[in-house]
């Protein structure tokens, strides 16, 4: 009997993924030919630093698989441009990775963000950073200049960061079907964010890409809590609950959502608003191809926007970020974003 119902569990978890898989292949084939075309429109080019968040799944049945995609976009960029991934050890909360206290090896840790990120990190000529847990790997002209030293950074997007040398550079931020700015510790290390880290760093142990062996110490972002970014709802002396990650670039992904909660009209138009100023600016470009949602911003120039407006919401509304009220108001589940 409990034979049956493992079966019938494992139906239930990958049926719906295989059922995708066949109709993708059949009725969403990548087309390269294409596909460059679209990443040409959005501003890729020779010389191009590109930071790269995916969902490769989202963009069909790429018949070459990852390795390819890989090429096409190190192809794309040139001998002087740079392909930059995340290649995060885990997908989940820093605070409960860093308390199973775990050796992270540059060399050998797996990634688990995704596919492509796992496929890059193993690619031939990569580098990666030395981080517990944000390392990101790079290839082409700048990947040196761009991983050394992250072990040496108090914070994980803190100065010095792989992250912060992304927004000096002002790399082009690409986002492959998901919804999340990439750089949105940045933002928050930059305004100060209330509550953002623990209030000691930890120290764990790292092997670089080296083979150096390195105690990293970092401070630690806490669980939840930052993710929430409140602004103005109905009445704009009463802020609503948002998710941080759609500052300053709501992802169309997100519109759906967003768009069905009576509560977050007005903070859902000041999102939109947010991302039409800088695509009119011609900081942020977007395109669909195969159905999957592709857009790309300029680092330098979003993450001004963001800050600006990120450090006039946290004054506005300083008085709702209490620690200990936010803790109690998750746990409830009063406080939803």
């Amino acid at each position: 009997m409990k034979k049956v119902s493992v079966i019938k569990k494992w139906i239930k978890q990958v049926a719906p993924h295989q059922k995708q898989y066949y109709k993708d292949m059949l009725l969403r084939r990548v087309n390269e030919k294409k596909l460059t075309t679209q990443f040409e429109k959005l501003g890729i080019g020779k010389g191009s630093i590109v930071y790269i968040q995916s969902s490769l799944s989202s963009l069909g049945y790429y018949p070459d698989g990852p390795n390819r995609l890989i090429r096409l976009l190190s192809d794309m960029v040139g001998s002087k441009g740079t392909i930059v991934m995340p290649t995060y050890p885990s997908g989940g909360a820093m605070e409960d990775y860093v308390a199973t206290n775990t050796l992270f090896d540059a060399r050998s840790t797996r990634s688990n963000i995704g596919l492509l990120p796992e496929v890059f990190r193993q690619f031939h000529g990569i580098r990666r950073s030395c981080h517990p847990t944000h390392p990101v790997a790079a290839l082409g002209y700048h990947a040196d200049e761009i991983v050394d030293n992250h072990q040496f950074c108090l914070s994980p997007q803190g100065d010095g960061s792989p992250f912060d040398k992304l927004v000096k550079a002002n790399a082009l931020l690409l986002r492959i079907g998901t919804p999340a700015y990439q750089l949105g510790h940045r933002v928050q290390e930059i305004v100060g964010w209330p509550n953002l880290f623990w209030p000691e760093p930890v120290t764990i142990e790292c092997i670089s890409d080296k083979g150096e062996n390195v105690l990293v110490s970092t401070m630690v972002y806490r669980k939840k809590i930052p993710n929430v970014f409140f602004l103005p709802g109905k009445d704009s002396n009463a802020p609503v609950a948002n998710i941080f990650h759609d500052l300053p670039i709501v992802s169309s992904l997100r519109y759906d959502m967003l768009g069905s909660d009576p509560e977050k009209e007005r903070a859902f138009s000041l999102l939109k608003g947010y991302k039409n100023d800088l695509a009119k600016d011609g900081y942020f470009n977007e395109t669909v191809y195969n159905g999957c949602i592709l857009d790309i911003s300029q680092a330098e120039h979003t993450m001004k926007y963001a800050v600006d407006v990120a450090k006039d919401m946290i004054n506005r509304f300083r008085g709702f970020y209490g620690f200990e009220t936010m803790t109690k108001q998750l746990k409830e589940g009063s406080l939803r974003i």
